[in-house]
């Protein structure tokens, strides 16, 4: 099972190409210089140069791709490279007894361990398998302590369990800070919608005063004519529109539709967009082009309705228009 983990080292080890060239440049600088120190080797063999070559390919097959987690292929060119190099056990034989690995051991564990990080879990423990029975078969064939070696090839082995118990830490911790990061994010927008949907009723209100205070004040003023029961029959419908059509109220939809029923011709507008589109979602496009489209269909209205409806179709606003029975359009903006 792939774990995910560590998705911060995993981006720092696959975001930059100066951190990964850096990282690449320390750790095939330390191989070599535990190779130029290995005590009993002198000056090494071109056995010993050619296992090196090997882990300065597989650590740059394991560092420099920007992808993460890191694509199959490289993990799996980096793996095989580093089993290889371990395969020098082979021709260069360990004969240290201090207990440790020998320098190309550690080194590709090293690369292994690059390749956990890396999210490639399952590749890296395969690999470090396949190093451990390379290790203990040359141990078998050369007659040497098998005993002995499983505890030498125990460190690398623990080391990997180590990085591996701290990138599941790690991406555990970053799951949490995700989730916690998400929360916020909707916490502000839940703030800036309740922001947004308070200034549009301010917005409302403004404007049913607005169309409203004039004929008011004169119905107040018991003025009883045609002029004011037909100005009062518009307010109405331009109320309508304020409080239904919310989007679609505006200029200069509303100035045709006002135009449209002193024709004689009943409009509708309708906003059937939720509260999360806001003015500074798409909605804002309306003003410039649905707008004007639906208003050029309003003023050529020629039955006895007209509606004008603002949905969402993938995604997008979608604006409809239905004058009369059979005449009906629709564009999405």
């Amino acid at each position: 099972m792939t774990t995910p983990a560590a998705s911060s080292v995993a981006d720092v080890l696959g975001g930059s190409w100066r951190i990964s060239a850096l990282l690449w440049v320390l750790i095939t600088g330390t191989d070599l210089a535990l190779l130029l120190l290995d005590p009993a080797g002198g000056i090494p063999r071109s056995g010993a140069w050619l296992t090196w070559a090997l882990l300065v390919v597989a650590a740059g097959a394991a560092l420099f791709p920007r992808r993460d987690p890191l694509r199959a292929g490289w993990s799996a060119l980096a793996a095989g490279l580093a089993v290889v190099a371990a395969a020098a056990v082979f021709w260069d034989p360990p004969s240290e007894e201090s207990g440790y690995s020998p320098w190309y051991l550690r080194a590709a564990a090293t690369v292994l361990i690059v390749i956990v990080l890396r999210r490639r879990p399952a590749v890296g423990w395969v690999g470090m398998a396949l190093l451990t029975a390379v290790v203990l078969t040359w141990a078998a064939v050369s007659g040497e302590d098998v005993a002995h070696w499983i505890g030498v090839i125990a460190r690398p082995l623990a080391t990997l369990v180590a990085v591996q118990v701290a990138a599941i830490g790690l991406s555990l911790a970053a799951r949490t800070v995700a989730a916690y990061q998400a929360e916020q994010r909707q916490r502000v927008r839940s703030e800036v919608l309740r922001s947004a949907a308070i200034r549009e009723r301010r917005t409302e209100l403004a404007a049913i005063r607005s169309l409203s205070t004039s004929v008011l004040e004169r119905i107040a003023a018991d003025e009883d004519d045609p002029a004011v029961r037909k100005e009062a029959i518009l307010v109405e419908g331009a109320l309508r529109d304020v409080l239904r059509g919310r989007r679609l109220a505006r200029e200069p939809l509303t100035t045709e539709a006002r135009a449209a029923r002193q024709r004689g011709v009943e409009v509708v507008l309708l906003d059937d967009l939720g509260d999360d589109l806001r003015d500074e979602q798409p909605g804002n496009a309306l003003a410039s082009d649905a707008l004007v489209w639906a208003a050029d269909l309003v003023r050529r209205a020629a039955g006895a309705t007209a509606t004008v409806r603002l949905s969402r179709r993938r995604g997008r606003p979608y604006v409809t228009v239905l004058a009369g029975d059979d005449d009906i359009a629709s564009r999405e903006f």
